[in-house]
């Protein structure tokens, strides 16, 4: 299994258990307000903000952030987030390294779940040790201001090589900021490999 590959199948196993959360709660706030439809794709109410519905017959799952978009930072290092996004991430967000060389940025809702998977990996492997310390330590919670911008740090621009055109990209429970060119690189070459990555990946 090649990097990709493996970004790939981590990815998919990190949706997986999302997912069961989701069902968790979904099934707990939202399965006696919204009626059952088969084949039918809706919208319907969650709290403040509103999300793009999918029935899958038991119940209503929300779709996760996708969609990619080029955007700039300003001199101070501000960006602002793709309106799309914005009721879905709130008044604040959790941003950290991305293991791709990109930020991670999650509301503050998946944070939290991603917290709960990262306590729950073993604390007697010292990469599972490693990889919740770096990630830990990198994280800054980031006001979004009324504009809808985020400042992002220093740290985290240095890390994924941001200077000033960025890709913003939803990832299902995330939102994930790339340098372009690096971005533009990775997309291309897992197009190449798309078919072999399906075809090493149950479920697709």
């Amino acid at each position: 299994m090649n990097h990709t590959q493996l970004y790939i199948f981590n990815q998919i196993c990190l949706q997986t258990v999302n997912i069961l959360f989701r069902i968790i709660f979904v099934k707990h706030k939202q399965q006696k307000r919204l009626p059952r439809r088969k084949n039918h794709a809706k919208v319907a109410k969650s709290g403040n903000s509103w999300h793009e519905m999918v029935d899958w017959g038991l119940l209503s799952l929300p779709v996760g952030m996708q969609g990619s978009y080029t955007h700039k930072l300003d001199n101070k290092g501000r960006m602002v987030l793709p309106a799309k996004f914005r009721e879905e991430l709130g008044q604040s967000v959790v941003a950290t390294i991305g293991i791709e060389r990109c930020i991670s940025v999650y509301p503050q809702p998946q944070w939290e779940l991603f917290l709960g998977r990262l306590e729950a990996l073993s604390t007697g492997s010292s990469k599972s040790r490693n990889l919740r310390r770096i990630i830990l330590a990198s994280a800054h919670e980031i006001e979004i201001d009324g504009m809808g911008r985020i400042l992002v740090p220093q740290q985290l621009r240095e890390y994924a090589d941001i200077t000033q055109e960025v890709s913003v990209n939803g990832n299902g429970d995330k939102l994930e900021i790339w340098n372009k060119a690096s971005w533009e690189i990775y997309r291309d070459s897992s197009w190449e490999d798309l078919k072999e990555l399906a075809e090493g990946v149950e479920g697709i």
